[in-house]
């Protein structure tokens, strides 16, 4: 799921801490238990990244729960303990199976089911965007499938609607219409909670008009609605330095020397305003960065491919260090286009300027110099592709069609 840099980082923090948990809903009996378990574990084999030595033990002791004398309301706990060990190692599956076994319990009490019911809705979120996930496996309708199992709580059918518009998440300049109104429906469910609980909601809901290019000043609009809700303050101004507020408006100034000469020797200093009257893809990159190696071929044939061909302007984040090797980078990838940059990596002032949190990063920008569509790079090296395409035919598209220019 293609995210812009800096909701992206607030998508991970936020869903993070909402989607996934700890378990509560246990006894003292299991609580002793699963601590028990827990100081049974070598230390770095719990700390190990992708270990699931906790997830498997917990398991383990929940399927002999009848051998160890604990009560039918034990068992279910100590079941939904398991669940909720794999969800949070990322284990949507196995999840699933404890947490539906817990949920069919025909002694379930109400507490139990409510959590059972979140774990459930986490394990479809950890499905959908897990790296190792099944996106496929989620139901079509979250919302049908969570009533199977009796009535829930405002939180849990909320939260089963970020799922279903997770689910319904696709790439740039989509239709993200039914998403948006699984979001809507859950800040509704959501809007006597705890404000923390609807700031990740809110996140997704902007993230959404994002990949809709709906433009800053509906954005705006849409805010306003919620100027007293004080889960909208902490995301507000991010919103606002991010890079798609740079959309519509005039491209940041963009000048540097070029790094593109023998041995890393400059050969003079290249513009963006050099461009005018051109689209220009902006195109941030790095010798020492794989990803930048492995669509840098792709975005020379694709722009190639334009007609007329569009141009590039390649803005390296090379320190001193690693310039010497763009000479190579150049000839190995027959690179004719600028590519300018100050040297300094992170440090310098163009990406801050341009709002760039990672690499590979393209932006397009129309032949007066405003930007037209920002981070069109996707998760996957084919959804870049069409992404760019997509921003290439919309601004090339007639003004009656589009409503744009070159």
């Amino acid at each position: 799921m293609p995210a812009f840099p800096r909701i992206a980082k607030l998508l991970s923090l936020t869903l993070l801490g909402w989607g996934l948990f700890l378990s509560s809903a246990v006894t003292s009996e299991v609580e002793h238990l699963l601590a028990d378990l827990r100081q049974s574990i070598p230390l770095d084999e719990l700390a190990e990244p992708g270990s699931t030595v906790w997830p498997e033990m917990v398991d383990e002791a929940a399927s002999q729960a009848d051998d160890l004398g604990l009560s039918a309301a034990d068992q279910l706990a100590l079941g939904l303990a398991a669940a909720e060990a794999w969800i949070a190692a990322g284990q949507g599956q196995r999840g699933i199976a404890w947490t539906k076994r817990v949920l069919e319990a025909p002694s379930l009490d109400d507490d139990l089911r409510q959590r059972a019911g979140l774990a459930l809705v986490a394990a479809w979120q950890a499905l959908v965007e897990g790296p190792d996930g099944d996106p496929a496996a989620v139901p079509t309708d979250p919302l049908a499938a969570l009533a199977d199992f009796g009535e829930f709580a405002a939180e849990v059918r909320a939260r089963a609607h970020v799922v279903a518009a997770l689910a319904g998440f696709g790439e740039i300049g989509d239709d993200h219409g039914p998403s948006l109104d699984h979001l809507d429906r859950a800040l509704e469910l959501l809007a006597g909670a705890p404000a923390a609980q609807r700031v990740p909601v809110f996140t997704l809901r902007l993230h959404a008009m994002e990949l809709a290019e709906a433009d800053m000043d509906a954005i705006r609009a849409w805010l306003e609605r919620y100027h007293d809700d004080p889960a909208i303050n902490s995301i507000r101004d991010a919103l606002f330095t991010a890079s798609q507020g740079l959309v519509g408006q005039e491209a940041p100034q963009l000048s540097a020397p070029r790094l593109d000469g023998v041995a890393g020797e400059e050969a003079g200093e290249v513009a963006l305003e050099d461009f005018r009257g051109s689209p220009v893809l902006v195109y941030f990159s790095a010798t020492w960065s794989q990803g930048s190696r492995d669509l840098t071929p792709q975005l020379l044939r694709l722009a190639a491919a334009q007609a007329p061909p569009l141009q590039i302007l390649e803005v390296s984040l090379d320190t001193r260090d690693t310039i010497p090797a763009i000479a190579a980078y150049v000839a190995r990838f027959g690179i004719s286009h600028p590519i300018i940059g100050e040297g300094l990596g992170w440090d310098g002032e163009l990406s801050a300027r341009w709002h760039i949190d990672a690499i590979p990063s393209v932006i397009l920008v129309d032949g007066r110099g405003r930007v037209a569509t920002t981070n069109l790079v996707g998760d996957e090296l084919e959804a870049t592709k069409a992404n760019i395409v997509k921003a290439i035919q919309r601004l090339r598209a007639p003004a009656s069609e589009e409503g744009t220019q070159q």
